[in-house]
């Protein structure tokens, strides 16, 4: 089926190609996949206006737009070129880390691309929560002392070695 000529009856034709199937992340180059334009920023002090964001982003090189929300809360900045928006944003990203600056930017994400980062990162953090739980069985349930009473020792002897989180009694 290969390479197969199949003609229509328009007298429009087209050669048949058959290949292995290779998922999105074979398909795509490496670093293609990291290419965008649109950054997006908040923390913005409240008296800020697009013009100001434009100002402040212009240095990095030529932009396509610059929007800011209604709140003025956040708002989008558009470069033509994905080489400034990575430059902006490596800017902008060792500013926040070394505190000087308060504003928070990143990429443009969908709202998709958000909630899938998001739940990846809540997973990873359930599962680093789950490897400090500590069990243990054999309690007195004669009846002497309250639940209560055993969960505030258990505390206070359990406390000496850093946080407790939680603590559930069965």
């Amino acid at each position: 089926m290969n390479g197969k000529l199949i003609s229509l009856e328009d007298g429009q034709s087209f050669t048949v190609s058959a290949q292995v199937f290779l998922s999105r992340s074979e398909r795509v180059p490496d670093g293609a996949e990291d290419t965008f334009n649109n950054l997006f920023v908040k923390n913005l002090p409240s008296e800020f206006s697009e013009e100001d964001l434009r100002k402040l982003f212009e240095a990095f090189g030529p932009l396509i737009s610059v929007k800011l929300d209604d709140s003025k809360a956040f708002g989008f900045v558009a470069f033509k070129s994905c080489d400034d928006a990575r430059t902006a944003l490596a800017h902008f990203t060792k500013a926040h880390e070394s505190e000087q600056s308060g504003l928070y930017v990143t990429k443009c994400q969908k709202k998709e691309e958000r909630l899938k980062m998001l739940k990846k990162a809540t997973l990873k953090y359930m599962k680093d929560l789950a490897r400090f739980n500590l069990y243990f069985k054999g309690f007195p349930t004669d009846g002497s002392t309250s639940i209560e009473d055993l969960s505030q020792e258990l505390k206070s002897f359990f406390g000496k070695f850093g946080d407790v989180k939680s603590l559930k009694l069965m």
